[in-house]
């Protein structure tokens, strides 16, 4: 049995660890579905669809919280459907 050394075995697991978190970000409906980002008051808005009523909207004071606040919107609207 080959025995790997701890700082070889903490690299690997930090590789495959950084791997995991790219793939999931690869699958976010904010990333596949690429929703329109614009400034809505003093709040960051990524929309999908021809407007707020009709389509999935995420809003923050960031475009990454925007982009987040739609994936969790996305979801909701897809599972409660």
């Amino acid at each position: 049995m080959m025995i790997i050394p701890q700082d070889v075995h903490n690299a690997l697991w930090n590789w495959a660890e950084q791997l995991g978190r790219g793939a999931d970000e690869l699958i976010r409906p904010s990333y596949l579905y690429k929703p329109r980002l614009f400034i809505d008051g003093n709040e960051w808005c990524a929309l999908y669809g021809t407007d707020l009523q009709a389509g999935v909207s995420g809003f923050g004071k960031s475009p990454d919280a925007a982009y987040k606040d739609f994936d969790k919107a996305w979801r909701k609207e897809k599972t409660d459907a």
